[in-house]
């Protein structure tokens, strides 16, 4: 999956969930370092388009090995926006804080396996 600049966050949600379909990707602004440790951060629209920084020809990869923390610190130091990756536990989508080292495609296996489905061979039924 390849990022580019600018993007609106819609876009990069759907693609994300293409080759993810048990994690999501939401994003916020980056809260100040000044403003208090419990202020809730503010949920950016999907309709945002990354163009923080001046540089036109931003751009990177995002594969299945790549870490959630490390997907977080692209977005954070390239676009100036803060994302956090969630996995889907049956009708839920839960915060990955505590697994936040674990690879997209093992939190996308764990999501499958939470959620009680089998992706792969209800694709292949549809």
């Amino acid at each position: 999956m390849l990022i580019l600049k600018p993007d609106k966050l819609s876009v990069i949600q759907k693609q994300f969930n293409d080759r993810f379909p048990f994690l999501k990707l939401d994003f916020f602004q980056q809260v100040s370092k000044s403003f208090p440790t419990n202020t809730k951060p503010i949920s950016l629209n999907d309709n945002f388009l990354i163009q923080s920084f001046p540089d036109n020809n931003i751009r990177f990869l995002i594969n299945e090995h790549m870490s959630v923390i490390f997907i977080e610190h692209l977005f954070l130091q390239h676009f100036g926006i803060s994302v956090q990756v969630l996995r889907k536990s049956g009708n839920t989508w839960l915060q990955v804080k505590l697994t936040n080292h674990w690879t997209l495609r093992r939190q996308n296996d764990e999501g499958e396996e939470l959620s009680g489905l089998n992706y792969v061979k209800k694709r292949k039924i549809d």
